[in-house]
């Protein structure tokens, strides 16, 4: 069942955080991540009231609901390469505050990027040709690397693993996410004088593969709202786990499925999620986050969302860890940020499936409607969202959400040379759904 954020702070709100992730890492999820089909209904009539704010990286091994271990509406979550942001990132966190008023915005990145090894890689294999939409993510990034390796003093090769190269990619990876803060608060007056007031607070992390753990970055904000006793264990009483489906789950993982056969995998997870049984991958033990470190991330498919918090992607189709490489924005719309991400996971790791995923209830479904004709006042950051969202006067709400997977399906076709060959190659699907918030079932468009 979702939490209420009404009245919390932020240091509350933190609290949350890193108790969710303490049980997590310690193998002790709580049962309630689980919903009951009367919560999913509930929650569709109730709306959304997420406590705290989730900018993250985009990495299989680290599902934001899951590691956090929170529910259904408890986390508005916003996910690109390298938790990244532009226009329409922004322009989500706004639609966040505005709406819901939170006090928190947890900046999440990964120990080693997929932005910053890209990055890494463009230099020691300058010849290598990049899609435009990841060549501009490099050039974001270059600079950082740069100072990175000042910082630790080292200028040498990257390419082969040294404690030389491990300081760099620390120190790049924590101002990767102090330049996340610093282009939000510089994009966005509203998130500007939102700190300054004292009014939202802003922490940065660090999820590391091998122990499951958030690291929160030791600098004055996050010290004035972590106190000692806020970092606890919880110990709570887990559900059995499905050790049989986990086992199936695992050996798919291992052989090469078709995109036919990953959907199918998709929607038999949606139909255990929406009938409210037990999540397959509900617990998650030190071997496999070890296991997961050491061989990387193989994701079954990349799902283009919503970032809605009523819409945790492993959850509702019933996988966990690894399955997904996922793109969190409102309204799941196509940004040149999120097109780097899909490029990069169906080059690197060979993904056969992107799915785009909308939603019923869509917050910027129901903007772009009402606001079609009159978006004076509004930010640039929301506008960079409700432009991408085509909106005619004879559809429905619910035609606009299935109109518009239909659109972000093109949009990245026409937007990628990448994708277009490989489906025509016969290697890359592209397919998509809406989530039914009512009834929490997934229906194919």
């Amino acid at each position: 069942m979702a939490y209420s954020n009404k009245n919390l702070s932020a240091a509350q709100c933190l609290e949350r955080v890193i108790r969710g992730n303490a049980r997590f890492a310690s193998d002790l999820r709580s049962v309630k991540s689980q919903p009951t089909p009367e919560e999913v209904l509930r929650l569709s009539e109730e709306g959304q009231n997420p406590f705290c704010i989730v900018i993250a990286d985009s990495d299989s091994r680290m599902p934001i609901e899951t590691i956090i271990d929170c529910g259904l509406g408890e986390l508005f979550v916003i996910r690109t390469m390298g938790a990244q942001v532009d226009e329409a990132a922004i322009g989500s966190v706004e639609y966040a505050l505005l709406n819901f008023n939170c006090e928190l915005i947890l900046i999440l990145g990964s120990a080693f990027s997929a932005s910053l090894r890209v990055t890494m890689e463009s230099e020691s294999s300058p010849i290598k040709k990049e899609t435009p939409a990841i060549q501009k993510l490099i050039k974001k990034v270059k600079p950082l690397l740069k100072k990175s390796k000042l910082r630790a003093g080292y200028l040498g090769d990257l390419s082969k693993r040294s404690s030389d190269r491990d300081r760099v990619i620390h120190f790049a990876s924590q101002f990767m996410l102090q330049q996340t803060e610093s282009e939000m608060i510089q994009g966005s007056p509203l998130i500007q004088d939102r700190v300054a007031l004292g009014l939202l607070k802003i922490v940065k992390g660090t999820y590391g593969f091998s122990t499951g753990q958030i690291s929160l970055l030791a600098d004055k904000e996050t010290k004035a709202l972590v106190s000692a006793e806020n970092i606890v264990k919880e110990a709570t009483t887990l559900a059995t786990k499905a050790n049989e489906i986990i086992g199936d789950i695992n050996s798919q993982h291992k052989k090469k499925l078709r995109p036919s056969e990953i959907l199918e995998l998709l929607y038999q997870g949606n139909l255990r999620f929406s009938q409210g049984l037990r999540l397959v991958s509900a617990s998650v033990d030190t071997s496999s986050l070890q296991q997961s470190e050491t061989m990387g991330q193989a994701p079954l498919a990349t799902i283009l969302t919503c970032s809605d918090s009523r819409l945790p992607t492993e959850t509702l189709f019933n996988l966990g860890l690894g399955s997904f490489y996922v793109l969190r924005v409102a309204g799941n719309v196509l940004t040149e940020l999120s097109l780097a991400g899909i490029e990069y996971s169906v080059r690197n790791f060979n993904v056969p499936l992107i799915y785009v995923l909308g939603h019923t209830q869509c917050g910027a479904i129901k903007a772009s409607r009402e606001l079609k004709n009159d978006q004076e006042g509004l930010s640039r950051n929301i506008e960079a969202i409700l432009e991408r969202i085509e909106v005619s006067v004879n559809q429905t709400e619910s035609d606009t959400a299935i109109k518009n997977v239909e659109n972000q399906i093109r949009n990245i076709k026409a937007s990628s040379s990448l994708v277009r060959q490989l489906i025509e190659n016969k290697k890359l699907m592209i397919s998509g759904g809406i989530y039914k918030i009512e009834s929490g079932v997934v229906e194919s468009v």
